[in-house]
């Protein structure tokens, strides 16, 4: 028994990439979405000038930038308060954050084109 812990001690200790795996994946085929290799999705986490077209994105994305981004078709949901989503794409964005766009000083003075373009109402 103590060979067995041994070797699952090795592997885990040469092969995080494998234990520890943090992309940004297509909710409509699984597909790891290109550039978003090691990109750990959290609160400040820098996403802009990316195509993140159909990204599955959860969890705490508080501060997060997604300007300059391409989020058509993505499913995002958690908190994204604060986030920067300036000049970015959301035709066809599926919202379900409790948290959503509150008093973020990088979204327009007037902010309905987002709210239509994201459905909300």
């Amino acid at each position: 028994m103590n060979r067995a812990l041994h070797a699952v001690l090795c592997v885990a200790l040469l092969c995080p990439a494998i234990l520890c795996r943090a992309d940004i994946d297509r909710w409509d085929n699984g597909a790891v979405i290109p550039g978003t290799e090691g990109i750990e999705p959290g609160p400040g986490v820098q996403l802009d000038h990316r195509d993140l077209e159909f990204a599955s994105l959860g969890g705490d994305l508080a501060d997060a930038n997604f300007s300059y981004s391409k989020l058509a078709n993505a499913r995002v949901s958690g908190t994204i308060q604060d986030a920067d989503f300036s000049h970015t794409i959301v035709r066809g964005v599926n919202l379900s954050a409790p948290k959503v766009l509150q008093a973020s000083s990088s979204m327009p003075r007037n902010a309905t084109w987002i709210k239509t373009c994201v459905g909300f109402h």
